[in-house]
């Protein structure tokens, strides 16, 4: 928050993907693709809404949508084209688009506030008047005096201002020697060179 770059910064948190536990919500579709399960998805910016829960469906190429669409390049591809975009989790009407970050950073603890155990321990003692100046965190503005609604959605995409794509076609290159239709060859191959050999053993058997 002190760098000269952060009036500036977009930061985007999220995970790669759901770790395999149960979602009750059945996955949307962007595209004819299907996506996954849910995952957290943070934005951290001086123009970020405070407070705010977004419901717009994204997915991992929203941030490539969000890219091409702040430096005004072409979708990446049909899929990038077709993803939302996390523009209604930015408030650039805010008082702090100046950059006047009204709150300070969070106290970094010392040694003297955070004692550490002298020796490998289990338990650490922790000084709670340190940390109860440290949390809650006090909002920006407050609640009452958001200038936006605390939920939203949106569903702007780039294929909404653009038809133009980077990469016409969403199918990537697969070498010749790993793709289905020669791995099937290759095993129908082997079962009947193995079938020929088991042919030939038996007549010199015989």
């Amino acid at each position: 928050m002190q760098s000269p770059e952060w009036n500036s910064t977009a930061i985007f948190l999220t995970f790669d993907e759901g770790g395999g536990f149960y979602d009750q919500v059945a996955p949307p579709y962007v595209g004819g693709h299907m996506l996954g399960q849910r995952i957290p998805f943070i934005l951290i910016s001086p123009y970020s809404k405070e407070n705010y829960v977004s419901s717009t469906v994204l997915n991992h190429a929203s941030i490539l949508g969000f890219i091409d669409y702040n430096w005004k390049l072409p979708a990446l591809n049909r899929f990038v084209s077709l993803s939302n975009i996390p523009l209604d989790m930015f408030n650039f009407n805010t008082p702090y688009q100046s950059g006047n970050i009204r709150r300070t950073p969070m106290p970094v603890l010392t040694n003297k506030e955070f004692q550490l155990p002298s020796s490998p321990v289990f338990s650490l003692e922790i000084n709670p008047p340190s940390l109860s100046s440290m949390f809650p965190l006090p909002l920006q503005i407050p609640i009452h005096k958001l200038p936006y609604s605390r939920s939203g959605s949106s569903t702007f995409n780039l294929s909404q201002v653009s038809s133009s794509l980077y990469v016409e076609s969403d199918q990537s290159y697969v070498p010749w020697y790993v793709t289905d239709q020669f791995m099937i060859a290759s095993s129908a191959l082997s079962i009947f060179i193995a079938a020929i050999a088991g042919i030939r053993m038996r007549r010199r058997i015989k």
